[in-house]
């Protein structure tokens, strides 16, 4: 597959991409600081896929419409249940609520996520630690489900309890 240079649509939304070749061609859009994620991964588009356009030999191809809708921004900071201490290396699990299943997983430092508006239950871990899920002190320890608004940024502490030796 070879990438193409990405393009910048006009104030209108159109955009232009010469010299495809004939065959398939797969689009991509997205603008993350604008809080717009990715319309190909599975977990934004329910189901997965990408907008893929027929391009005819020696022809050219009109009147695609890509809709991506923003997003909100969850920002995970996770603490050692005993002691307080922040742990800076943790991995997270986003779920979406309802059927079917759909997640998305991401490790490291700076764990700010674009995600959806659609209900999602977050999951966190980190090693020497129990996984926990998000929850609250009215849950009862079920996960708890976050309902973000377009272009929201909420931040959330997790605490993890180390793993018994």
């Amino acid at each position: 597959m070879t990438m193409l240079p990405w393009v910048q649509t006009d104030a209108k939304g159109r955009f232009a991409i010469a010299g495809l070749p004939p065959g398939h061609t797969y689009v991509h859009a997205g603008k993350e600081d604008a809080f717009y994620p990715e319309g190909t991964g599975p977990f934004w588009d329910n189901g997965g896929g990408s907008a893929e356009v027929e391009v005819p030999l020696g022809g050219e191809v009109s009147g695609i419409l890509l809709k991506v809708s923003p997003a909100a921004r969850l920002a995970v900071k996770a603490i050692d249940a005993v002691t307080g201490a922040a742990i800076e290396d943790i991995g997270m699990r986003i779920e979406c609520d309802g059927s079917p299943l759909r997640w998305m997983v991401g490790t490291g430092n700076g764990n700010a996520w674009l995600v959806p508006t659609d209900p999602i239950r977050l999951r966190v871990q980190a090693q020497g630690y129990e996984s926990a899920w998000y929850t609250d002190a009215d849950s009862g320890g079920k996960p708890l489900l976050l309902r973000l608004v377009p272009r929201q940024v909420l931040t959330v502490t997790i605490r993890l309890r180390p793993v018994k030796k």
